[in-house]
């Protein structure tokens, strides 16, 4: 696999029916995997963009602008390859200052069914 863009040193995945594979570095990112190969020393790669994302507008765009506490979001949205990439994650979440959000086009929100599931893990 090459990635085109920044590096990340977390990697996970949405729970949703048609997970959006994520990661952090930096930033938050979305992981765009392409139909597009490259050669790179003699062997064939998979390319991936790496593409920096707003978290609370991710968040927003998920969960259809349905109101989440950000904490909230990392248990309910995402599964994790290990507990170490769940609280990279967290410690990010805490650190975010700019809470605004935007509707992110392209996204979908996750199914009602999902959403319903996700509303009753809140409370």
């Amino acid at each position: 696999m090459i990635y085109v863009g920044d590096h990340f040193h977390a990697e996970f995945c949405t729970v949703a029916p048609s997970p959006i594979r994520c990661a952090l570095g930096p930033e938050f990112y979305v992981l765009l995997f392409s139909d597009l190969s490259a050669v790179y020393n003699g062997r064939v790669h998979q390319v991936c963009f790496v593409v920096p994302t707003h978290y609370p507008s991710f968040v927003s765009t998920m969960m259809d602008s349905k109101p989440m506490a950000l904490k909230e979001s990392v248990e309910l949205l995402f599964n994790f390859r290990s507990d170490k990439d769940k609280q990279i994650l967290a410690k990010y979440v805490e650190n975010i200052q700019d809470t605004y959000s935007l509707h992110i086009n392209g996204f979908d929100p996750m199914p009602k069914k999902i959403l319903k599931k996700l509303k009753a893990q809140q409370n």
